[in-house]
């Protein structure tokens, strides 16, 4: 084998090996990111019924829930928000 075909197979291996590691990087990150997006839900909606903590976590997009809990957490901070 030639030494540049030797140097692309190496270059080849190197990439996949570097795809793979940025795909479980991705995967932790996203793992840590809905972890704390649930953590949010159930600090904001604690004392609420249930189903709201549900429509957060389930039926509503991540980067939707991630909007709506920023804000009642500021809010919350703000204006120290009741139940109703």
């Amino acid at each position: 084998m030639s030494t540049k075909k030797k140097d692309a197979n190496i270059a080849k291996q190197t990439t996949a090996a570097q795809k793979k590691s940025d795909n479980a990087d991705k995967a932790i990150d996203d793992k840590n990111l809905l972890h704390s997006l649930y953590k949010k839900i159930d600090v904001v909606t604690e004392g609420l019924e249930r189903y709201l903590r549900n429509q957060l976590k389930e039926r509503i997009s991540r980067e939707n829930s991630g909007i709506i809990m920023d804000y009642a957490h500021i809010q919350n901070k703000e204006m120290n928000l009741s139940e109703s």
